[in-house]
């Protein structure tokens, strides 16, 4: 959550929270055990949606943009714009999704004109260094209890340089986060469920607005400390990055599984109900959480087309050297990567000798442009084998821990990796004579020509298409891996066009494949129908 502490009292905390690059306020409240409630702001004007009524000032520091142009009809388009956030972020959350409404303050405090005097969730434009912050009204019995949003003005330039030009984008996502936190109060609030708030409302800013990517800016802190719980917040902003594990589960789970959760959490708290939850549906959690760290591992540069949608947008995690694993993993939800070198054409073997029961894995990961398919192992308690380890582009072992206790200490034995010089596959040589398929290519029939060949070593290739009479229409330059580029995820690929992107006219035409010192040169018939 990007928020800010509004009053003189958590001036420290805004304090420490700039300098450390803190976006949320909500953290720093309830581990300093400060409360969660706060009187109203004051404000001017209101403009109300079906659900929300926005409050602003027009003058002041306070003040809202004033422009009025979609419509023009005297309300501030920021004050509509936010409704139709706003609203969206209902829409799904409440309506589709059966979260939990919020508390209507009306019904909770009736007749008070200062806490809406309606069943509408209030929300009031201030002036601050953070996105916004979620109050409550009062506390009632098990935390729940009415509240009111804060968000940020205008998303100045000097207080939020990543937005300008941006600023609606911005509104959207703390719209959509601030509102969430609304959700969770009428569920209750507890210290302990702080990490599992923040993760799934920077959910809730990503299913709603999936194309801004703010919480990317949350995963550097999550993976640089991969070994931290779920529900660790060191270094500062690394309960945001946690939103990777609600992300994970409506990945593979769908999206009730949020809600599944959350209705579990008053009696029994997170880490149980997820245990809880994935108990319902006969899941193992130690292979739910060994899941998640693999994801967390194919990203960035080790993204291969499977995985989060924005998988190639982020972080990897550190990698620990091989002799620095050491035990235990102190937090339920910390996971250890660790490297292990390849050892020339022969494969690999690896074991974690077991303590406590633990999900422990070897990877072998391949990016896109080879055949080979990513390979993952168990190697808990007894070794297991890769072969042909050169096929792959990277061999990591993880040791992940999700234990229904947050604190639990996770201990195991010794990470063994070595050689396994039987356990060969043949190293290809270059052929470059493969027949291209689907050939002839029908346009009303496929979209995309594949170029099978096969590469004794890291190469570069060019690709070349003619016209019979020698005119170039099309160039492709790049590097090939070692290996197999046989089926249609490894072989070289062409969308029939032309340089320009034109689709080519009907008939005979001439490539070249060339893999550093071998050429092939053969024929692709193209019907233009």
């Amino acid at each position: 959550m990007k928020n800010k502490i509004l009053t003189t009292l958590f001036s420290l905390f805004m304090a420490f929270s700039a300098l450390a690059a803190i976006k949320c306020g909500l953290p720093e409240l309830i581990e300093s055990k400060s409360p969660l409630t706060l009187s109203r702001p004051v404000l001017s004007y209101y403009y109300d949606s079906d659900n929300f009524r926005v409050w602003y000032n027009l003058t002041g520091t306070n003040a809202i943009p004033g422009d009025d142009n979609s419509p023009a009809d005297g309300i501030p388009d920021w004050a509509q714009f936010a409704t139709e956030y706003l609203e969206r972020a209902r829409a799904l959350l409440v309506d589709t999704l059966e979260f939990r409404s919020p508390i209507p303050d009306s019904s909770i405090l009736p007749g008070l004109s200062d806490v809406g005097g309606d069943d509408r969730t209030d929300v009031y434009f201030l002036d601050m260094e953070f996105y916004g912050m979620t109050y409550l009204d009062t506390m009632l019995s098990g935390g729940v209890g009415p509240a009111f949003l804060t968000i940020e003005n205008d998303f100045e330039a000097a207080s939020f340089p990543e937005y300008i030009g941006r600023e609606h984008e911005a509104l959207a996502v703390t719209c959509a986060h601030e509102f969430f936190h609304s959700i969770h109060y009428a569920y209750g609030s507890n210290s302990s469920w702080i990490w599992w708030m923040e993760a799934t409302a920077v959910w809730s800013e990503e299913r709603n607005y999936p194309d801004v990517n703010d919480y990317l800016n949350y995963l550097p802190a999550f993976q640089n400390s991969p070994e931290a719980g779920l529900n660790n917040n060191s270094p500062a902003g690394r309960f945001y990055g946690s939103c990777l594990f609600p992300m994970f589960l409506t990945a593979n789970y769908g999206d009730p599984v949020i809600n599944a959760i959350w209705e579990l959490v008053p009696v029994n708290n997170v880490y149980p109900a997820i245990f809880l939850w994935a108990n319902g549906i006969d899941l193992n959690t130690k292979e739910l959480y060994g899941d998640f760290a693999h994801w967390n591992l194919l990203v960035g540069e080790n993204y291969n087309g499977y995985g989060y949608s924005d998988a190639a947008l982020m972080p990897l995690p550190k990698i620990t050297p091989l002799d620095s694993v050491t035990g235990p993993l102190t937090s339920s939800g910390g996971a250890i990567y660790v490297e292990i070198p390849s050892y020339s054409d022969g494969g690999v073997w690896a074991e974690w000798s077991p303590l406590d029961s633990l999900s422990a894995r070897v990877h072998a990961l391949t990016n896109v442009g080879t055949d080979q398919s990513d390979t993952t192992l168990e190697i808990f308690g007894h070794a297991d084998t890769i072969p042909g380890a050169w096929r792959y582009d990277g061999i990591y072992a993880t040791l992940a821990n999700l234990a229904a206790v947050p604190t639990a200490p996770a201990q195991f034995g010794r990470l063994l990796t070595g050689p396994a010089p039987s356990a060969k596959v043949e190293i290809p040589h270059n052929i470059v004579n493969l027949p291209p398929y689907p050939n002839p290519f029908v346009y009303s029939e496929a979209e995309t020509l594949y170029i099978p060949f096969s590469a004794g070593e890291n190469s570069a290739i060019r690709f070349t298409v003619w016209t019979t009479d020698g005119h170039l229409v099309y160039e492709q330059i790049g590097m090939a891996s070692l290996g197999y580029h046989l089926t249609q995820h490894g072989a070289l690929t062409w969308i029939p066009q032309n340089q320009s992107g034109n689709r080519l006219a009907g008939g005979i035409y001439v490539y070249y494949l060339n893999l550093d010192d071998v050429t092939y040169t053969g024929k692709i018939a193209i019907v233009n129908n």
